[in-house]
């Protein structure tokens, strides 16, 4: 077991495969997280027997936890079973609306000769080509660049799914590498803001030293402007990317986050709409359309009940999100039900690290 984790801390997968897999074939408890997780990491592309069998070996594992271990095992082992959605070069040339984890799997996939020429090519949604061009030339960097994309793939397929705590963790450990990957700052950025982490200000901080042309960084800049009330000069920031690209999800949710903080909540919904549009699976922008629904129409029953649709969807995608149960015991105290809003809304104070009152 020591030598198949320093095999795998040093990249060398396929070595700690074989370590692990020999642990498990004697004891399987023992080596079946590893062994699926490694198997997956691999990122072959779909419909090999490779793939099949890796899949299967996540899904077996998570089928085998017992009830007492961490939750977000059981979860990213499920997710990580799933089907890959199409083979690097496919979705690479369809990349539109790929999820960002989806493409930095894709990216690891290919040949290393082929991932500048295939970066040129993105005109992604959710990811800016300068940042995943930075990304890429860092990851050129390391070691073992392919296993540096796959764990960038990992983590923020943490991120996306709430799982914050360890999306932060590995991000982090990306980011502390000697020659960090952008993208892996701003996830473990990202996962440490939502669960209101001080270590998010550190990040947010090093982004701006190390990276401040990169459109990401400018994008979370912006988002700290707000939060300061320099409304004005986050509106000037954000606007530019907006024109350049009129698509990106962040960019809008940032957007509306303005228009918010000036009291345009009806431009801010509209805004969030369209992040849900773009994003179907945009866990925070149903956060947000439900919470600024309630908030600006309190009394109308179409926008109530379109709060209660779009926060039982991100939370039945997050069960265990704090801040979408926070949304959720306030839509339900203005939905007509104050008791179990209340009942919803005791449960959270201590994760929000909240004051009773």
């Amino acid at each position: 077991l020591r030598a198949a984790a320093a095999a795998r801390a040093a990249g060398q997968f396929p070595v700690a495969l074989t370590l692990l897999s020999s642990v498990h074939s004697s004891n399987p408890a023992a080596g079946s997280l590893d062994v699926a997780l490694l198997n997956l990491l691999e990122a072959r592309q779909a419909g090999s027997p490779a793939a099949d069998q890796a899949r299967a070996a996540a899904a077996q594992a998570a089928a085998a936890l017992p009830d007492a271990a961490p939750d977000f095992l059981k979860s990213t082992l499920t997710l990580l079973a799933q089907p890959a959605a199409a083979p690097a070069a496919a979705l690479l040339s369809q990349s539109g609306q790929a999820s960002p984890a989806a493409l930095y799997a894709a990216l690891a996939a290919l040949p290393p000769d082929q991932r500048a020429a295939a970066v040129q090519k993105i005109d992604n949604t959710h990811v800016f080509a300068a940042d995943l061009a930075a990304t890429l030339a860092a990851a050129r960097q390391q070691p073992n660049p392919k296993a540096a994309l796959h764990q960038l793939a990992l983590a923020q397929v943490l991120l996306d799914n709430h799982d914050l705590s360890n999306a932060g963790q590995l991000g982090e450990s990306l980011a502390r590498q000697p020659h960090p990957l952008p993208l892996a700052l701003v996830v473990a950025y990202q996962a440490q803001l939502q669960s209101k982490d001080a270590g998010a200000e550190i990040l947010r901080a090093r982004l701006g030293k190390e990276f401040p042309e990169l459109p990401s960084t400018r994008v979370i800049q912006a988002t700290y402007l707000l939060k300061t009330g320099a409304y004005p000069k986050a509106l000037a920031e954000l606007t530019p990317l907006h024109e350049a690209a009129p698509q990106r999800v962040d960019v809008l949710l940032a957007l509306a986050q303005v228009h918010e903080k000036l009291g345009q909540l009806d431009q801010a919904i509209a805004l969030n709409r369209q992040a849900r549009k773009l994003d179907p699976n945009n866990i925070s922008a149903a956060n947000n359309l439900a919470y600024l629904l309630v908030q600006a129409h309190p009394t109308d029953a179409a926008a109530l009940a379109e709060a209660r649709r779009e926060i039982a969807w991100a939370s039945a995608r997050a069960p265990g999100s704090a801040a979408l149960a926070d949304t959720r015991g306030w839509v339900e105290v203005l939905s007509g039900d104050p008791q179990k809003g209340l009942q919803t809304l005791s449960q959270i104070i201590a994760p929000l690290r909240l004051e009773p009152t």
